[in-house]
């Protein structure tokens, strides 16, 4: 697969409800082999159902210690919907806060080879770098791609 064709839907996410976001998803990945990330608020838009293998979920967070530095974890898009999911592959703290979950995204856990750090990527949108958007605009999620001369080697 061509790296520079990936897209990265980058989503910040904080410690919400009193629950580490990616520790609750990573739970119930270990436990069914996928999970599905509920997504509060304003819809996911540009996530085309035949392009999935194309898209990684980026999950970022902001270190409590350093308040420009985030920590970031790569997972693989293999579903996508704006219904709630039947196999109910979601964290349990979910059931509490469904009626504000819009969009539901289906991921696996991406290769190690596949992860990236903030710093690799560019919002599409701006050209701007992604570290730069995270700290300068209030959106909770940008589509991104690859810096130029980042390579993902398999």
């Amino acid at each position: 697969m061509n790296d520079k064709k990936i897209k990265y839907i980058v989503i910040r996410v904080s410690n919400v409800d009193t629950h580490n976001v990616v520790e609750e998803l990573d739970k119930v990945l270990a436990q069914r082999g996928h999970v599905w990330f509920g997504k509060y608020g304003r819809v996911i838009r540009g996530i085309s159902t035949a392009d999935q293998p194309d898209y990684r979920l980026v999950l970022v967070q902001r270190r409590i210690s350093q308040a420009a530095s985030y920590t970031a974890k790569t997972y693989r898009i293999t579903g996508y919907s704006r219904l709630r999911p039947k196999d109910q592959a979601y964290p349990e703290y979910y059931k509490d806060v469904i009626q504000k979950i819009r969009t539901w995204v289906k991921i696996e856990l991406a290769p190690q080879y596949e992860h990236v750090l903030t710093e690799d990527l560019v919002v599409i949108s701006s050209a701007s770098p992604l570290a730069f958007s995270l700290k300068n605009s209030m959106s909770s999620n940008f589509t991104c791609r690859l810096r130029d001369d980042r390579v993902i080697l398999s």
